[in-house]
């Protein structure tokens, strides 16, 4: 099993990939595995959920908000970016992929942001709603195009939903 770790160079400011072992074996040596990889770019969209958000992600060419066409059912999104590719390791294929990489902030299509002291004066009654998001920290929340509710955090972004 193989592992990909990516690595920074403070000095220079590059960043570079390194196939990790899982185990330690006299047959895995640095000469004896090489790797085809790319960096790829996919958008994740968020669903209302039973308990939590559903998600699903597509590759995309470019991590552009204005070229996204968010499905009916989201009320967000975000970019990442993964390195996927093969190893080779003796002559076989390995099929490798990081993690998700440069996760961006979430962008929110359509609904309505609310400052913490709006919530309060347009639902008043809605305490749960109000404590969550104060006890959490938050300064914002936002009633999605979905009617859901998430917190707003600092780096979302709020797009106006195109009317057809």
């Amino acid at each position: 099993m193989c592992y990909i770790q990516r690595s920074t160079n403070p000095l220079v400011g590059t960043s570079s990939l390194r196939i990790l072992r899982k185990y330690s074996h006299p047959r895995f040596t640095e000469s004896s595995m090489k790797a085809r990889l790319v960096r790829k770019h996919f958008v994740q969209f968020l669903y209302s959920g039973s308990f939590f958000s559903e998600d699903s992600s597509k590759e995309v060419a470019e991590r552009n908000p204005s070229k996204v066409e968010v499905p009916q059912g989201a009320f967000c999104f975000s970019f990442y970016d993964q390195i996927v590719g093969v190893a080779i390791e003796n002559g076989k294929e390995i099929p490798v992929s990081s993690g998700m990489l440069d996760k961006s902030s979430n962008y929110y299509y359509g609904g309505k942001v609310y400052t913490v002291a709006r919530l309060k004066k347009e639902f008043p009654n809605d305490k749960t709603l109000i404590s969550n998001i104060e006890g959490n920290g938050y300064k914002r929340a936002i009633r999605c195009r979905t009617g859901n509710w998430q917190p707003f955090e600092n780096g979302d972004v709020f797009i106006e939903e195109k009317v057809a």
